[in-house]
């Protein structure tokens, strides 16, 4: 257990309190309460169970962190009465289900931050909050907002209910202070209304009446503002259709749309459509070619997974041509470092052309019996030394080699 205060050049002393726990259940008794009566701002970590009963007022406290706490599920009766200025809230990755009715209590409150916790419904209280601008609640378990709610709240500037949780547009309408929004589309009225709103993030789940879908479509036309993008179980969808300017996008998930098959490319190409994304994750799918992927600029994680009918995941036509550009003036996978690859059952082979991996430092194949060899260069040029390679035995033990130098640079992990 560690603990320090910190004050402003030892000026004012005890001003902060940060207290990191180790992973054991702690209990902070009463008598732990007397150092958060002149604090500015209380951060704890670890798995502490019980918090102290205050008895007197934090009239100083203006940030509460309590993060990454297994343990913590309730949060006392009358905890806020005690701290009527606090301006930041963050209770994530603890296992609260709910907001006390006592949250009214603290009319100063501007930032709550509650992702990754079991609370599956917002308390009507929060009409209090008067100046609440930011209330982030990903991951959470959080269905539809209750109506009028957060039409009460003026001063909203992000409300992010990502991935389940959704907001009725109209209501978001009328703020003129929105600047993100994170929710999931649970229609295509809905989908049509986020359209002229600043989304960050999407959570398209469930619609069964789409065929296509077109980016321009998915946030305020031209402005960039979709950040993450996630596409679950639309059983018509048949394309997605990348136009418009380009997008801020980062972080892409197509799972479990089995009859989606193209990818359609206007105006840009997909290194300057996609100059930013991080993450691309698929899966269940049955796109037979995503060569678009190689170029990306920023692309550091990319997942395929259960897409059972591929057969080569990066297929280059006009391989001479393609293999000089490449080499040459375009690396592939410039920034790549973690490749997941599980259950290709008919992946014979990853690419049609050897390929660069200036940055890969894990490559994960399991499942993927008909995979004999890997795309690698002869001489890999990779800064981050040795490649790991996480895979059953089996199959690595049967790879087969062009070069007798590759697996040289290659780490086995089983």
């Amino acid at each position: 257990m560690a603990m320090w205060i910190a004050s402003e050049c030892g000026m004012k002393m005890n001003k902060w309190i940060v207290k990191d726990y180790d992973w054991f259940k702690i209990e902070i008794g009463s008598s732990n309460s007397e150092s958060w009566r002149f604090a500015n701002r209380v951060i704890i970590r670890g798995n502490v169970e019980l918090f102290p009963i205050l008895s007197h007022q934090c009239s100083d406290l203006l940030c509460l962190m309590i993060k990454r706490n297994s343990c913590f599920k309730k949060i006392p009766e009358g905890f806020f009465r005690q701290m009527p200025n606090l301006t930041y809230l963050d209770l994530s990755f603890t296992k609260i289900k709910k907001l006390p009715k006592g949250i009214k209590c603290l009319v100063n409150l501007q930032y709550v931050n509650v992702s990754h916790t079991k609370i599956s419904s917002l308390p009507k209280e929060l009409v209090y909050l008067k100046k609440l601008q930011y209330l982030i609640c990903t991951y959470t378990e959080l269905g539809k907002v209750e109506d009028g709610l957060m039409s009460k709240l003026q001063r909203l500037k992000v409300i992010d209910v990502f991935p389940t949780g959704w907001v009725d547009p109209e209501e978001l309408k009328k703020h003129n202070s929105i600047k993100g929004i994170g929710m999931r589309v649970v229609s295509e009225e809905v989908l049509q209304q986020l359209s002229c709103l600043p989304t960050t993030k999407i959570s398209i789940e469930k619609l069964n009446n789409v065929d296509s879908l077109s980016f321009d479509a998915l946030s305020c036309k031209d402005h960039g503002f979709l950040q993450e993008l996630h596409i679950y179980s639309c059983p018509q969808l048949e394309q997605i259709v990348m136009n418009g300017n380009g997008t801020h996008l980062n972080y892409l998930a197509i799972r479990h749309v089995k009859k989606l098959q193209n990818i359609i490319w206007t105006n840009l190409s997909p290194p300057k459509f996609f100059h930013v994304l991080h993450w691309l994750y698929i899966r269940e799918c049955n796109l037979d070619n995503l060569a678009w992927v190689l170029h990306l600029p920023c692309l550091s994680h990319l997942g395929i997974e259960d897409c059972v009918e591929i057969k080569t995941l990066f297929n280059i036509k006009e391989r001479k041509i393609q293999q000089q550009e490449v080499s040459e003036h375009r690396p592939t996978f410039p920034a790549l470092q973690y490749l997941f690859i599980v259950n290709l059952p008919k992946l014979v082979t990853i690419s049609n052309f050897a390929l660069d991996f200036p940055r890969l430092s894990r490559l994960r194949v399991l499942r993927c019996h008909n995979l004999k060899k890997l795309p690698f260069k002869s001489g890999i040029n990779n800064n981050q030394g040795m490649i790991n390679i996480y895979c059953e035995r089996e199959w690595w033990e049967s790879l087969e080699w062009d070069d007798a130098t590759i697996p040289s640079h290659l780490w086995p992990r089983r």
